[in-house]
């Protein structure tokens, strides 16, 4: 698509704003989106606030439509090539930075904001196309002497406006029910994976039933908990406290139904730690302590959770049986 913006319409756009217009609509509403759409979100984006990031991706999308369709700079673009080539890759950057953006906000279950963000981008490209079709007197004089065309500079000009007006705006429609679309499928799955876990907890629910009639039934159960020095019930406020629901499962702590890492039931029956110690309350307390120091590289992050908070947490976790 960007191949077709700079090169399929090259020799039109030498010779008409209209064409002109057409190139910058492409590189900014198709060309860009499908190359951010098939890179990898900038680190600094994906570690930023979504709403953030969708700040800055509007904001540097319309500074430079905005500033390159500046008379100045836009007539002083058409004169030089390199000038002239540096606008379209900026036009380029700008369009995969907004849309880098928003595909941050939707990842971070921001759908509501992506599809905002895609109409309140828009918004600057619409003006800039209705000042053009009713300006009553052209923007860039200069446009006619370097590329002349049949129509007159003002009726290029209302032409190319009406280009930038329709089809950008129709594309920002296209990209706004696209993304609306995402949304809502979304949802669908949010929902039907809302549906499994209420299933879920009804075969909880008859597992517990079955057991404690057995316990009831064959007398006192033996257990293997291993508690080491700390106090389960601060160390299970502690798991509230540090958010660890935010990426696990943990049975007992309110809210903690995340799965963006292993669920935690059962865990003094696991063999191992991350795969690599031996499950025993001490190594657990020094995996919670400091990760990287058992486990270079790991994705758990160091929340500074101190020496005597790591042991409590410890001491919960492996009580649960």
């Amino acid at each position: 698509m960007a191949l077709l913006a700079l090169v399929g319409l090259h020799p039109a756009a030498d010779r008409s704003l209209a064409a002109h217009m057409a190139q910058h609509v492409l590189l900014l509403n198709v060309a860009g989106p499908l190359l951010a759409l098939g890179t990898t979100v900038p680190r600094v984006l994906r570690r930023a606030r979504p709403a953030v990031a969708v700040a800055v991706g509007v904001a540097v999308q319309a500074t430079a439509m905005w500033v390159w369709h500046a008379p100045g700079p836009y007539q002083a673009a058409i004169r030089g090539y390199a000038l002239h080539g540096a606008e379209h890759l900026i036009f380029l950057g700008a369009a995969m930075a907004f849309w880098w953006s928003v595909m941050t906000a939707a990842r971070g279950g921001g759908y509501g904001l992506a599809v905002m963000a895609v109409f309140v981008a828009a918004v600057p490209a619409t003006m800039l196309g209705v000042g053009m079709t009713f300006a009553r007197t052209p923007w860039y004089p200069a446009a006619a002497i370097v590329r002349p065309t049949p129509l007159s500079a003002l009726h290029d000009q209302q032409l190319a406006g009406v280009v930038m007006w329709a089809f950008g705006g129709l594309a920002s429609v296209v990209a706004g029910v696209a993304v609306f679309a995402a949304w809502v499928a979304s949802l669908e799955r949010a929902t039907a994976r809302a549906g499994r876990r209420a299933m879920a907890g009804v075969g909880v629910t008859l597992s517990v039933a079955a057991l404690v009639f057995t316990a009831c039934s064959s007398g006192p159960a033996r257990t293997n908990v291993r508690l080491g020095t700390g106090d389960p019930a601060v160390g299970k406020r502690a798991l509230q406290h540090y958010r660890c629901g935010s990426c696990h499962t943990v049975p007992g702590v309110r809210g903690a139904r995340a799965l963006v890492g292993p669920p935690l039931e059962h865990f003094s029956r696991r063999s191992y730690i991350a795969g690599r110690a031996a499950n025993t309350p001490e190594n657990l307390a020094r995996w919670i302590n400091n990760p990287q120091a058992v486990e270079p590289g790991t994705v758990m992050p160091n929340l500074g959770v101190t020496e005597e908070e790591a042991r409590n947490i410890a001491a919960y976790l492996e009580s649960l049986a």
